[in-house]
């Protein structure tokens, strides 16, 4: 089983960049999306799962 990462990508027109900042729960990544969708567009909650390598 991997570990489940929730990032928050929201774009910043001062910069012109996609920034991003990873949670790992998703209670705190909605937390930060609520306390940002006013100051920037575009923002969104993608999850992710990563796995660790196995070495035999």
């Amino acid at each position: 089983m991997g570990k489940v990462e929730y990032i928050v990508f929201y774009y910043n027109c001062e910069t012109f960049e996609v920034c991003k900042k990873s949670f790992s729960a998703l209670t705190d990544a909605k937390v930060f999306k609520n306390e940002i969708i006013e100051e920037y567009e575009s923002v969104d909650i993608i999850k992710r799962t990563v796995f660790e390598e196995l070495i035999l």
